[in-house]
């Protein structure tokens, strides 16, 4: 496709004045040359005045133009004396060529043709102006009269090197050229092929090189985009013929993250001869990318460049300093950074190298470059105590050559699964922890799991404890008070009226509730004690306590004696007439309580055995676990134990420990290992 445009020009600079031709084809020997119909009939070129003629090609055939100017109203023939120019060789001298008319060429029907061909001149096609014809004057101060010329067709200019490398978060520079000067539109949207946006040029400011500059746009969005252009004509009798380009895709970056991660949690260090050992937890945030640790003597880094050594830049969770001084204090600060490289806060941590700790066994690295796992013996002996609004753990760290610390997760409602399931609550090397401000009257499940210096972690030791409320914990003070005032009647030799064991002929008489002291009361545990299942504490104080108020609460329900009222009434565990008749009954008749038979049930690896076991109600039920991993008793259904929330053995028993329970309620008690769901079992009481 060729198109021709001729420009006035003043002084050098580009046309004011736009003279434009109609060519049309006389003949055709090229394939690739196809002929252009411009407006431009009726246009007055003045003498002696400088205009552009400009043109554009298409097909690989054309390699040189020439142009000629002729008043005859015939076609040139190829190089003959109507020449303008020739060679013109393309795209190597562009596509414009500046021309003078003279008085020579004055005529009122001047017309401009132009031919393309190769450089052999074998490949030929030759366009006319046969519907534009313009006048060549001296001077072109009157404009020419007469009909307009008819309308014309023209076809658009061809889309080239589009450009969509400048783009931002909230806007787009698109860029593109067009073959010759034309007028684009750009329709873009959020959705392939629909457009609901558009940028328009003003079709009178035709241009080769075009941009628009898109606003207000969605941050980390695709966008889609269609280029539509046509000729710059200023004429209305033209009738346009658009062309579409194909669609383009680019997208918005993100808004950029000024955001830092946060800091390391848990850091723990550990002092070494001549080195030093630190291990922590690394930030939860999606985009963390690694943690740099800054050392100074002198005293801590505020931030990542304020001096000092920087001794690690990595992603894994631990480090170990070696060539340092021992008795010096060396001052470490750990900043975690993002993707983005955002830096946390620093966490600070202060070691003295010293010879009473030798460095940990080097923990190898395998072909990826992380660290081997190490199996760690798990720590031993964990127990937990009640403590006002919180848990009190104790445990033993194994000895091993590769143990660095320990790490306390800790779980509402259920154990957790591993060293990170749940809130990490205590990392170090103590064999202690009080777990404070929690909610009383809630279960918590802990795990203790012991780690080496590469973050290694053995198998968890485990257990479940609820926290004493204020009220409660103030009980527990009275009840330890009226324990040591127990000891001391008991060591006075209590009160008369009650002698040794023998209870033959006592006879209760009063009310005796939590907090009553007493030979009645010593009378009382004396009878309860008789029967382990009832009191298995077996305490004569003179004192009733806690333990005490149950032991009658279990004497209760095996003669029916309390019932619901009572149990509202709170008189659920108090010796009132109805217990007292029944104590007295026994006593009168001779009859004192009988142990209750004992069923053994053996923890072994892949069942409890007998795996069914038929007892009264009353009865009690002894585990003992004969396999080597810890075993945990618990009614269903797993892992709440809601069935019979008694019936919990509320930690995991390490083999050769037991755990016994009494059965109260008659029914049909299905029941799981809390650590080993897999082994079940079946309690039917009577």
């Amino acid at each position: 496709m060729s198109t021709f445009e001729l420009k006035k020009k003043i002084l050098g600079a580009s046309a004011v004045a736009i003279a434009l031709f109609v060519f049309s084809p006389k003949f055709a020997e090229a394939a690739d040359v196809t002929a252009v119909v411009l407006p431009n009939g009726g246009e007055c070129l003045a003498v002696g005045q400088a205009y552009t003629i400009q043109f554009s090609w298409s097909g690989s055939n054309v390699e040189h133009v020439a142009l000629y100017y002729r008043t005859d109203g015939q076609q040139p023939t190829h190089l003959d004396s109507s020449l303008i120019k020739h060679p013109i060789n393309v795209p190597q001298q562009g596509t414009t060529w500046d021309w003078t008319p003279s008085s020579g060429d004055i005529s009122e029907t001047g017309r401009v043709w132009v031919d393309g061909h190769a450089h052999s001149h074998a490949s030929l096609s030759t366009w006319d102006a046969s519907d534009a014809n313009f006048a060549v004057r001296s001077s072109c101060a009157a404009s020419i009269t007469g009909g307009a010329p008819p309308s014309v067709i023209i076809l658009p200019p061809n889309i080239l090197q589009i450009d969509t490398s400048r783009i931002g978060t909230s806007t787009a520079l698109i860029r593109w050229a067009t073959s010759w000067f034309s007028f684009t539109k750009l329709s873009y949207g959020t959705s392939s092929e629909v457009y609901t946006h558009e940028f328009s040029i003003d079709p009178y400011e035709g241009r080769l090189n075009h941009e628009a500059v898109l606003a207000e746009l969605l941050p980390e969005t695709t966008y889609y985009f269609v280029l539509t252009t046509g000729p710059t004509t200023g004429a209305e009798r033209v009738v346009e013929k658009h062309a579409t380009s194909s669609e383009y895709v680019f997208q918005t970056l993100p808004i950029p993250d000024t955001v830092p991660p946060g800091p390391v949690r848990n850091v723990f260090g550990v002092p070494a001869n001549k080195g030093a050992i630190l291990s922590w937890l690394n930030p939860p945030d999606p985009d963390f990318d690694e943690v740099l640790i800054l050392r100074r003597t002198d005293r801590f880094a505020e931030k990542p460049d304020d001096g000092g050594d920087f001794v690690f830049r990595e992603a894994v969770p631990y480090y170990v300093d070696g060539a340092l001084e021992n008795g010096k204090t060396y001052y470490y600060s750990l900043f975690s950074y993002d993707r983005n490289k955002n830096a946390s806060l620093p966490e600070k941590l202060k070691i003295i190298p010293a010879d009473n700790f030798p460095l940990p066994p080097v923990v190898p690295r395998n072909a990826s470059g992380t660290y081997e796992s190490i199996k760690l013996p798990r720590v031993a002996n964990l127990s937990s105590e009640q403590v006002e609004n919180g848990v009190a753990l104790k445990w033993t760290n194994p000895e091993d050559p590769h143990f660095l610390g320990v790490q306390v997760v800790r779980l509402e409602g259920s154990l957790p699964a591993n060293p990170f399931d749940g809130k990490v609550v205590f990392r170090g090397q103590a064999t202690s922890y009080t777990d404070a401000r929690l909610e009383s009257g809630k279960k918590y499940g802990y795990g203790v799991f012991a780690f080496d210096w590469a973050n290694n972690f053995s198998s968890g030791s485990f257990i479940v404890e609820t926290p004493l409320d204020p009220l409660r914990s103030m009980l527990a003070k009275l009840v330890e008070a009226g324990r040591r005032v127990g000891e001391m009647i008991q060591k006075l030799g209590g009160e008369s009226g009650v002698a040794g064991t023998d209870l033959e002929g006592f006879r209760w008489k009063r009310m005796l509730r939590f907090g009553s002291i007493g030979s009645d009361v010593r009378a009382l545990q004396k009878f309860l004690a008789s029967d382990p299942v009832l009191y298995p504490e077996g305490k004569v104080t003179g004192y009733f306590g806690r333990e005490t108020h149950i032991a009658v609460q279990r004497f209760q329900e095996r003669y029916n004696i309390a019932d619901a009222r009572d149990k509202e009434l709170g008189l659920f565990g108090v010796v009132g007439p109805k217990t007292r008749a029944k104590l007295n009954e026994l006593v009168d008749t001779g009859i004192i309580p009988v142990v209750a038979p004992r069923q053994l049930v053996s923890i072994e690896a892949e069942r409890f055995n007998p795996e069914t076991v038929i007892i009264s109600r009353g009865d009690t039920i002894e585990w003992i676990n004969n396999h080597i991993f810890p075993s945990w008793p618990a009614s269903d259904e797993h892992p709440t134990h809601t069935n019979y929330p008694e019936f919990d053995a509320l930690r995991g028993f390490q083999k050769g420990e037991k755990f016994s329970f009494t059965f109260w309620k008659e029914g049909e008690w299905e029941y799981h290992d809390h650590l080993n769901p897999i082994r079940t079992g079946n309690i039917i009481v009577r």
